[in-house]
Formats: C-alpha cells, structure tokens, sequence
C-alpha cells in the first residue's frame, strides 16, 4: 500500500527511490517493481533491497540517499527518524494508531452497521487505519446486538477463497492476538464473538483468527492500550459525546478517527475540538484524498512533511533561489 502512496511522486519528482518491503512480505516489493517496469517505468528508478536491521542502517547513513520514508512501529520508527535526520537527511516516520469510532445515537443504523464493521475487519484488521474501538453514545448501545449478527456473518480464509479477510502476518502475531483477548478476559472484558480457534477447513495450521468482537472495555486492558493489528473490535459506552472527545485526545496517537451522526452541529462539534489529525464524518476509514494528502499527528507521526498530496511535491523536491542581474551588459538572446 504505501510505495503505491509514494512511488507516483518519487517518479513525478525526478527522483529514484531504494524500496526496502518489509521481511514479513518480501514478494509484494518485487511485484510492484514488475508492474512499473511494464509500465514503462526506466530501469534503476526503482530498486529493491532486502533486509533487516543491517540493510536499514545502510539507508539511513548512505550519504546518495537523500530521504526518507518509514512506515511502521514506533521502536523501529522513531530509531529511523533519529539516524536518518543525524545524517542529514529528510524523514517523514508514519508510525503507531490507536483508531476510534464515535456512534450517537440518531446516527443511521444501516450506514453504521456496515461501516465500522467494515473499518474494524478488512484487511484482517491489518491496516494503519484500522479501527480498534467503537464508542455507542447514550442509546446508540441498542445497536449492540445488530453489530453481533453482521461481525458474526464475517470469515477468515485463504487469500485465494472467498472470504471475508485472511490471515495474520505471522506465528507471533496471531499468539500475540490470542493473548490480548485472554488478558481482556481476565480483567473483566465480555466475549461477544470469539474468534480464536476459527481455522478454514484444510489450513489449520494457517494464522487464522476468526473476527473477534470484546465489550465493556476498559484502559488496563491490552486491546484498549495497544495498537491491535487483527480482526478484533472492541466496544465502550459513553453517555455524551464530550466524553469521548475527551477520551480521544487524551489518546497519544493521533491517526484517525471517526464520528456517526446525522446532527450537522454535533458533526461540526467533534471536527473542531477533537485533537487528531485525519477525521472521518459518517465514514469510518478517513483516508484524504491524494490532493490533501495525510495530516496523521501525535505520536503517530515525526517529521514536518507528509507523504502524498501537496506536501509530498516539498518532501521529494529542494528549492532553489537563482538572483541575476543584466544591468550594463550587454546579451545576446
């Protein structure tokens, strides 16, 4: 997804780039590198390196590499920013999320109910974007069981079978998954849908989780103090919507967030006076159009130039400044 985000640019820009895909999914790089070369994209425009930490420290201290791009946990991140930036370079760091949904209660039921679900469980809940936790406001709780029912309908199989999402990424994170939901357990969460253990037919063995749904939530759990990364959605309750601005900000991340009603002033409210950078009216996934490009802010973010959008021209180019004189000489033109 992101060197989809930031390709385009590099090319328009004049620039190359060195595209380091993460270990997880080394193949993704490679497919997309054959896709532009078939494009016509020039050879050396873009180029592919695998690694880990070693190859990394190469990117950021490599004196041809002018820029920076990262995507992904806030250790890693915040070490790339660092290195980077004491070498001179520039650095846009995109890093952790913890995404919320705000329902009130006169918001429409079916654009709710299909929504958030939607934002909670695409992509196995393995998006930046991804919502983690559903805040029903006052009576909006009555949609409770309706948000059983679809979440539910929703299955897990192989990227290659029709299903609602795949796996995991890997071994830990599935472990990782299980263990969060055990921990809300243990500190009083309810189990509304289970996903552990629900492996398609023939793949047992895969990282599969089914979709998950936790109510009555609470900060001291993990799935309320981590980034989840999985397909498991958890709900709170407030009794107004002051209150879950106030819960918002107060959270360290600053990526996205969403609210669902049909009140313009209420909607108006929750956009001015909540304090993170990529906001969503009635649509539960706020991904700005490229011509605005990403505000995420926070800890969710470090630099001072976005990728894509209007900032992304600024993070790829230098300015320059050329002051002349013809005064008293004499040109030929």
């Amino acid at each position: 997804m992101i060197p989809l985000w930031t390709i385009p640019y590099i090319i328009a820009t004049g620039n190359t780039t060195v595209l380091k895909p993460s270990e997880m999914c080394p193949g993704t790089g490679a497919i997309l590198a054959e896709i532009a070369a078939e494009a016509g994209v020039p050879e050396g425009v873009i180029n592919i390196i695998h690694g880990k930490a070693p190859t990394v420290n190469k990117i950021v201290s490599d004196p041809r590499i002018a820029a920076v791009t990262f995507v992904g946990g806030n250790n890693a991140g915040k070490y790339v920013h660092s290195e980077a930036t004491k070498n001179g370079k520039r650095a846009q760091v995109n890093l952790g999320a913890k995404n919320h949904v705000v329902v009130l209660p006169d918001a429409d039921k079916d654009t709710v109910l299909k929504a958030v679900v939607t934002g909670a469980f695409s992509s196995t809940g393995q998006v930046c974007l991804s919502t983690d936790i559903l805040f029903l406001v006052g009576e909006a709780r009555g949609l409770i069981p309706d948000i059983v029912k679809e979440v539910e309908k929703l299955q897990a199989k192989p990227g290659f079978q029709d299903g609602d999402f795949g796996p995991v990424v890997t071994k830990e994170s599935l472990q990782r998954l299980e263990a969060v939901i055990q921990d809300a357990v243990d500190k009083g969460a309810e189990v509304l849908v289970d996903g552990r253990g629900k492996k398609p037919q023939g793949f047992e063995d895969g990282y599969f989780i089914g979709p998950t749904l936790l109510r009555n939530v609470k900060k001291g759990m993990r799935c309320v103090d981590e980034e989840l990364f999985g397909p498991i959605f958890t709900i709170a309750e407030a009794e107004t919507l002051d209150e879950t601005i106030d819960y918002c900000n107060n959270n360290e991340f600053g990526n996205s967030v969403a609210v669902f009603t049909n009140s313009g002033p209420d909607a108006n409210k929750f956009a001015k006076q909540i304090n993170i950078g990529q906001v969503g009216i009635n649509v539960p996934i706020p991904i700005p159009l490229a011509q605005f490009g990403f505000t995420s802010n926070k800890s969710s973010f470090l630099g001072d130039l976005h990728f894509y959008g209007p900032t992304a021209f600024k993070f790829l180019t230098q300015p320059k400044t050329i002051t002349t004189s013809w005064k008293n000489i004499k040109t030929k033109f």
